[in-house]
């Protein structure tokens, strides 16, 4: 998980290295937008520190460190938004994500159970709710965990090919294809 924690310190770094430009963009939100509030209103919502990245800059590391080592990553708000991605795995770009019912699982997964982490953990593994390893980072500005990177669409072991063919005819999926892109999905060792 180094690429995790290099990231979280790069996007830090990034900030570090921007501070008058990064200045500028948020003193223009604030004199723009007020701090929204979540759908319950419980707490104020870090919309505004989401503006701080240079998504382009951080898109290029995450495109990067897909290309060379192969793995897939992401970043999500808390509502489950990707707000970036690169390289994800067929069986969620052309099953996982397009059904309603296995997003919904998707969402489900990349929030509430990516929001699990041990106090005083830096990262945490967890299988989704349509099969596969995913790893969840706080992305943090000031101390403030603003939104989650992932890595992930793997196993750690031998998927049960019995749970992916039950999907594949709950969700109407086409098996062969479903278990074709199964396939494709690596395995890494803890």
């Amino acid at each position: 998980m180094f690429f995790m924690r290099f990231v979280v310190k790069k996007i830090n770094c990034r900030q570090n290295e921007t501070r008058l430009k990064l200045k500028a963009r948020v003193l223009s939100f604030y004199s723009n937008k007020k701090d929204a509030t979540d759908t319950e209103g419980k707490k104020p919502m870090n919309v505004h520190k989401l503006n701080l990245l240079d998504f382009e800059k951080v898109n290029t590391l995450l495109e990067g460190f897909n290309k060379s080592t192969g793995f897939v990553t992401a970043i999500l708000d808390f509502d489950g938004n990707v707000l970036l991605k690169s390289g994800w795995r067929q069986i969620c770009t052309e099953f996982h994500r397009i059904n309603p019912e296995t997003a919904k699982k998707c969402t489900i997964s990349d929030t509430e159970l990516a929001g699990k982490m041990p106090e005083g953990e830096t990262y945490h593994f967890y299988k989704c709710l349509n099969g596969l390893i995913d790893v969840s980072v706080p992305v943090v500005i000031n101390g403030e965990h603003i939104a989650n990177l992932f890595s992930g669409q793997f196993f750690f072991e031998e998927p049960d090919i019995s749970f992916f063919k039950k999907q594949a005819e709950k969700y109407g999926f086409d098996e062969d294809k479903y278990l074709a892109a199964l396939k494709n999905v690596p395995f890494v060792s803890r």
